[in-house]
């Protein structure tokens, strides 16, 4: 529930994903609904011996909105 506050108040700079090679049940979602739209750009990553990929994300501007084609 904290980082669903901290997103939707747009209070992160910065964010550290592990996505693990295994796949149990539904899970939960990370970006909840009514989130506001945020660009983010990969900053690092890291790959351990078991698959385990660490990622670290830096803030990247704002979202660019137009229309395809243009």
């Amino acid at each position: 529930m904290l980082i669903q506050t901290l997103l939707a108040h747009d209070l992160i700079d910065e964010l550290h994903t592990w996505t693990n090679p295994i796949t149990l049940g539904d899970g939960k979602r990370l970006f909840q609904p009514g989130i506001p739209p945020q660009r983010w750009k990969v900053k690092d990553t890291i790959v351990s011996g078991t698959g385990v990929i660490i990622a670290k994300y830096v803030r990247d501007g704002e979202v660019p909105f137009g229309t395809v084609g243009e």
